[in-house]
């Protein structure tokens, strides 16, 4: 069961969307198989997923409001939070290229 708050559903979305775009592209480029070096699409896509989700982490939580209305003098509420696992999508930048790390130490 998949636990998402907010648009935290883009953690498996991004990299899910790099890892068909990278099998097109592989299929287009080399259609009788990958070389022997590009086997490990999936550890690089849980690389390239990593420098994607970062940005749209950051952005998706950015909150440029004052913490008061000044025409109201009412606190403003908090943005929404946006997590997948209630880990927040920034975090899973960080969290994505340690386990493609690990799945490239276990081939």
């Amino acid at each position: 069961m998949l636990i998402w708050q907010g648009f935290g559903i883009v953690v498996a979305v991004v990299p899910a969307a790099l890892f068909g775009l990278a099998q097109l592209a592989l299929r287009a480029a080399a259609p009788d198989g990958p070389p022997a070096g590009l086997k490990d699409t999936a550890t690089l896509l849980a690389f390239l997923g990593s420098a994607v989700l970062w940005p749209i982490g950051r952005l998706l939580h950015a909150d440029d409001r004052p913490p008061f209305d000044p025409a109201t003098g009412r606190e403003n509420p908090p943005v929404a939070r946006h997590a997948l696992f209630w880990v927040p999508v920034e975090f899973w930048g960080v969290i994505l290229p340690i386990f493609g790390f690990f799945a490239w130490l276990g081939r």
